[in-house]
């Protein structure tokens, strides 16, 4: 998501938005923003997922990793 999208959204300036990003980035010690996405989208996944991941094997094929992951939400967009 642009920072433009995000505060837009948040109604709140874009250098706002990009301070915040460059301080998660840096208390977390992440170099992009697609690190700050995988962190989160691990914390939000379900323990057992989380679980998986972590021992380093996969998911089993029963799984349904699609509906753990993915939250097909539409996020408007800011006025250009």
């Amino acid at each position: 998501m642009q920072n433009k999208n995000i505060a837009y959204e948040l109604k709140i300036s874009e250098n706002t938005v990009r301070a915040h990003i460059g301080n998660i980035m840096r208390k977390y010690r992440l170099q992009n923003r697609t690190q700050i996405a995988i962190i989160f989208a691990l914390h939000a996944a379900p323990p057992s997922l989380r679980r998986d991941l972590a021992n380093g094997g996969g998911y089993s094929t029963t799984a349904a990793p699609r509906q753990a992951l993915v939250r097909n939400t539409r996020v408007p967009t800011a006025p250009d």
